[in-house]
């Protein structure tokens, strides 16, 4: 498996994780984070992967310089 999917797998299986009815994510925090682990992946499409999945599961996020 490449760097895209296993990001691809660990954004979804950490967005399972969150409790019930939790906040805002922060996208740029996030990334950042996963920035650190894929290197090889632009913070650009980190930032896309995580607010796709977002989405898909119905959760809110924050845009990137948007106060949280």
């Amino acid at each position: 498996m490449d760097d895209r999917g296993k990001l691809e797998q660990q954004v979804a299986a950490d967005m399972e994780a969150l409790p019930k009815g939790c906040g805002r994510i922060d996208v740029e925090a996030v990334a950042r984070f996963y920035a650190g682990r894929f290197v090889r992946i632009p913070f650009n499409d980190i930032v896309a992967t995580i607010v796709k999945e977002a989405e898909r599961r119905g959760l809110p996020y924050g845009h990137i310089g948007q106060k949280i």
